[in-house]
Protein backbone atom coordinates (compact mmCIF):
# COMPACT_ATOMS: atom_id res chain seq x y z
CA UNK A 1 0.00 0.00 0.00
CA UNK A 2 2.90 2.30 0.82
CA UNK A 3 4.04 1.94 -2.98
CA UNK A 4 0.65 2.52 -4.36
CA UNK A 5 0.68 5.78 -2.29
CA UNK A 6 4.00 6.99 -2.88
CA UNK A 7 2.99 6.55 -6.94
CA UNK A 8 0.01 8.03 -6.44
CA UNK A 9 1.36 11.26 -4.69
CA UNK A 10 4.12 11.48 -7.62
CA UNK A 11 1.53 11.36 -10.07
CA UNK A 12 -0.55 13.89 -8.36
CA UNK A 13 2.42 16.14 -8.29
CA UNK A 14 3.47 15.68 -12.17
CA UNK A 15 -0.60 16.46 -12.70
CA UNK A 16 0.24 19.78 -10.96
CA UNK A 17 3.65 20.29 -12.83
CA UNK A 18 2.30 19.55 -16.22
CA UNK A 19 -0.66 22.04 -16.05
CA UNK A 20 1.79 24.62 -14.93
CA UNK A 21 4.00 24.04 -17.56
CA UNK A 22 1.29 24.29 -20.03
CA UNK A 23 -0.09 27.45 -18.64
CA UNK A 24 3.75 28.62 -19.43
CA UNK A 25 3.11 27.58 -23.02
CA UNK A 26 0.05 29.13 -23.38
CA UNK A 27 1.13 32.22 -21.86
CA UNK A 28 4.04 32.69 -24.43
CA UNK A 29 1.63 31.86 -27.26
CA UNK A 30 -0.42 34.37 -25.87
CA UNK A 31 2.56 37.31 -24.75
CA UNK A 32 3.95 36.43 -28.40
CA UNK A 33 0.20 36.63 -30.42
CA UNK A 34 0.95 33.59 -31.94
CA UNK A 35 -2.04 32.00 -33.29
CA UNK A 36 -3.82 28.71 -31.62
CA UNK A 37 -5.03 25.99 -33.91
CA UNK A 38 -8.26 23.58 -32.74
CA UNK A 39 -6.21 20.91 -30.95
CA UNK A 40 -4.46 23.48 -29.21
CA UNK A 41 -8.04 24.80 -28.17
CA UNK A 42 -9.27 21.12 -26.71
CA UNK A 43 -5.74 21.11 -24.95
CA UNK A 44 -6.87 23.92 -23.16
CA UNK A 45 -10.53 23.00 -22.44
CA UNK A 46 -8.97 19.89 -21.37
CA UNK A 47 -6.87 21.18 -18.56
CA UNK A 48 -9.34 23.85 -17.39
CA UNK A 49 -11.63 20.75 -17.02
CA UNK A 50 -9.76 18.20 -15.08
CA UNK A 51 -11.35 18.17 -11.94
CA UNK A 52 -12.82 14.60 -12.12
CA UNK A 53 -10.36 13.13 -14.90
CA UNK A 54 -8.99 9.80 -14.56
CA UNK A 55 -6.37 8.17 -15.94
CA UNK A 56 -7.85 7.70 -19.88
CA UNK A 57 -8.90 11.81 -19.55
CA UNK A 58 -4.91 12.33 -19.39
CA UNK A 59 -4.25 9.60 -21.87
CA UNK A 60 -6.54 11.40 -24.02
CA UNK A 61 -4.50 14.86 -24.00
CA UNK A 62 -1.44 12.75 -25.89
CA UNK A 63 -4.19 12.67 -29.27
CA UNK A 64 -3.84 16.58 -29.72
CA UNK A 65 -0.13 16.75 -28.72
CA UNK A 66 0.88 14.49 -31.90
CA UNK A 67 -0.76 17.97 -34.38
CA UNK A 68 0.24 20.32 -32.69
CA UNK A 69 3.01 22.07 -34.33
CA UNK A 70 4.72 25.97 -34.32
CA UNK A 71 6.68 28.00 -36.43
CA UNK A 72 8.72 29.98 -33.42
CA UNK A 73 11.51 27.77 -32.50
CA UNK A 74 11.23 29.37 -28.55
CA UNK A 75 8.17 27.77 -28.48
CA UNK A 76 8.96 24.13 -30.19
CA UNK A 77 11.13 24.06 -27.52
CA UNK A 78 8.99 24.59 -24.65
CA UNK A 79 6.13 22.15 -26.77
CA UNK A 80 8.81 19.66 -26.66
CA UNK A 81 9.39 20.06 -22.68
CA UNK A 82 5.74 19.65 -22.00
CA UNK A 83 5.11 16.92 -23.94
CA UNK A 84 7.79 15.13 -22.31
CA UNK A 85 6.60 15.97 -19.53
CA UNK A 86 3.10 14.30 -19.95
CA UNK A 87 4.99 11.45 -21.17
CA UNK A 88 6.38 10.81 -18.06
CA UNK A 89 3.18 11.81 -16.42
CA UNK A 90 1.15 9.08 -18.59
CA UNK A 91 4.22 6.50 -17.89
CA UNK A 92 3.57 6.94 -14.20
CA UNK A 93 -0.41 6.77 -14.35
CA UNK A 94 0.23 3.34 -15.72
CA UNK A 95 2.78 2.40 -13.25
CA UNK A 96 -0.37 3.32 -11.19
CA UNK A 97 -3.19 1.25 -12.29
CA UNK A 98 -0.51 -1.51 -12.80
CA UNK A 99 -0.19 -1.46 -8.69
CA UNK A 100 -4.09 -0.61 -8.23
CA UNK A 101 -4.79 -3.66 -10.40
CA UNK A 102 -2.37 -6.13 -8.23
CA UNK A 103 -4.36 -5.49 -5.29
Amino acid sequence: MDKIKKTHQKVMKQIKECKRYFKKVIKFINDNNIKSDDNLNKLIHLWNNDKDADIDYYFMTREFHTYINFDNEQLNILWENYKEKTMSLRLNLTTLNNELLLL
